[in-house]
């Protein structure tokens, strides 16, 4: 039976692709085009800045060119090799940083998906800047796990590979997670209405 990807991509595909994106351009843009947004959106979920989180893409991307010929598709999936490869770029990021900076307005603007009416998006505006506040008040593990699971859309199977836990352990870790966050945006809401 064959892996899928969240696109139902076959796992193997990717690790065609990965191979052959060695000596074809092509085949690189493929990879590039069906991982892009999604590195990008994991990024921006756990620097909350859209330019931190481009520059950050931009490097997951050219280590991920440098780092090719090291690929084993028996080791793990491609999309769990890219997302290690993000997730120390974000952590050495972290590590480097010396101030923390509030979130810029405009990663409320590209969290919102489409282009909706001017009363939906302040709404969404809204729901988005309580879950990048409630975000930032979790531990790096719990930001970790929702970021690999909804920014990055990674099954636990892939997390637990990523992460070296288990994958029984990522779903406990997941639902603790967000528990976590159900509380803190249930206490934001209960301040706002006092």
């Amino acid at each position: 039976m064959t892996q899928t990807t969240q696109n139902d991509q076959p796992l193997n595909d990717e690790s065609e692709l990965a191979a052959r994106a060695l000596a074809d351009p092509g085949a690189f843009a493929k990879l590039f085009d069906r991982y892009f947004p999604l590195v990008h959106k994991y990024a921006l979920y756990r620097v909350g800045d859209l330019t931190t989180a481009d520059d950050l893409t931009s490097e997951v991307f050219e280590a991920l060119l440098n780092a090719l010929p090291r690929y084993k598709p028996d080791k793990a999936p491609f999309g769990a090799w890219i997302f290690g490869i993000a997730r120390h770029a974000v952590n050495d990021h972290h590590r480097n940083r010396k101030n923390k900076r509030e979130v810029p307005s405009e990663v409320m603007e590209q969290l919102i998906a489409n282009d909706p009416q001017p009363e939906e998006a302040s709404l969404n505006l809204e729901a988005e800047q309580r879950l990048l506040t409630a975000l930032k008040q979790l531990s790096g593990r719990e930001k970790d796990i929702i970021s690999l699971k909804f920014a990055a859309n990674l099954t636990n199977r892939q997390i637990a590979k990523l992460t070296t836990l288990g994958e029984s352990h990522v779903g406990v870790l997941l639902y603790r997670s967000m528990q976590r966050m159900r509380q803190l945006l249930n206490e934001m809401e209960e301040n706002d209405e006092r």
